[in-house]
């Protein structure tokens, strides 16, 4: 597993770039042309409720060397339909859907990524690019080009953190100034990273590495790491799994709704030594606890 080098390289990136306003639409369905076959298709509706964004991708049902995209927003008292995409892409080396990636917590915008689907072994491709609807206008603007095919933005929709194409590593862009910081963590070359997940304060990400994913399952593992977004430190915290164990979110609070005897942020029922703090730190195999030691629960 590599780590993060002790000094990481910023790259000033071009600002973001406006397109032309979306012009408000009537009907609120999807339009579905005749015989075709749905692909893919969502509906995401902002933490607000006053808005629903829908996308679906359809093909026609026979041989066809293109695809329909569509993506709409509509607020749902009717006042605005907003078409953002509404066109035909010819098949590649796989294809790419537009898919949501976070509402704004201000209700002013949408943001979603265009997801690649690779023709090939790909675990964690969920993005290339970002971008971001004016829900006041429908206008849209291309915060970031397409530069890998796994990312993740942070809670406050100020940092991007993407693994990059050409061997680039893990990146973290600063939205608003477009400067970039490479963090130094680049899998190893017989590995995928990606599954990237921020936690909620925007301080620290998450993310999985997969080995031998393109091989037969009984040779594929995964290793779980999280990354100080501040200083690019990275900590293993699950290391090749044949289990499997994937990132998918974080919590705003450890283990939630279980008792933490020792305070150490881990819920009992997950916790190796729930009543030691430290979880054996003298690595011993044996939990102090309050005035006896016993036999640790797990590695």
């Amino acid at each position: 597993m590599a780590t993060p080098p002790p000094a990481p390289t910023r790259t000033p990136q071009p600002a973001a770039t406006p397109t032309t306003m979306m012009e408000p639409t009537a009907p609120p369905e999807l339009a579905q042309p005749d015989d075709t076959t749905v692909l893919d298709s969502w509906s995401s509706l902002s933490p607000n409720g006053l808005w629903r964004a829908r996308g679906e991708a359809l093909i026609p049902a026979a041989g066809a060397d293109q695809y329909h995209i569509e993506l709409q927003i509509e607020k749902l008292d009717g006042d605005a339909v907003w078409s953002v995409l509404d066109e035909w892409s010819p098949f590649g080396l796989g294809y790419t859907l537009p898919t949501p990636v976070r509402w704004s917590a201000d209700g002013r915008y949408f943001y979603y990524t265009n997801r690649p689907v690779p023709d090939g072994c790909a675990p964690f491709a969920n993005g290339s690019d970002l971008q971001r609807v004016d829900l006041s206008d429908g206008g849209v603007t291309e915060l970031v080009p397409s530069v890998g095919l796994s990312l993740g933005l942070s809670p406050d929709a100020g940092t991007l953190a993407y693994f990059g194409y050409g061997g680039r590593g893990l990146v973290l862009r600063d939205i608003a100034s477009g400067e970039e910081r490479e963090t130094g963590f680049l899998p190893a070359e017989n590995a995928a990273a990606g599954a990237i997940v921020w936690s909620p304060d925007g301080s620290a990400l998450a993310f999985t590495v997969a080995y031998g994913f393109c091989g037969p399952p009984e040779a594929r593992t995964h290793s779980i790491l999280r990354m100080e977004a501040a200083t690019g430190e990275a900590t293993t915290l699950v290391e090749s799994s044949s289990t499997l164990y994937t990132t998918a979110g974080w919590t705003a609070a450890a283990n939630p709704y279980q008792e933490d005897s020792d305070g150490d942020g881990a819920g009992d029922a997950c916790d190796v030594c729930p009543k030691d703090p430290v979880d054996d730190a003298d690595a011993e195999g044996y939990c102090a606890g309050t005035g006896f030691k016993s036999p640790k629960l797990g590695d």
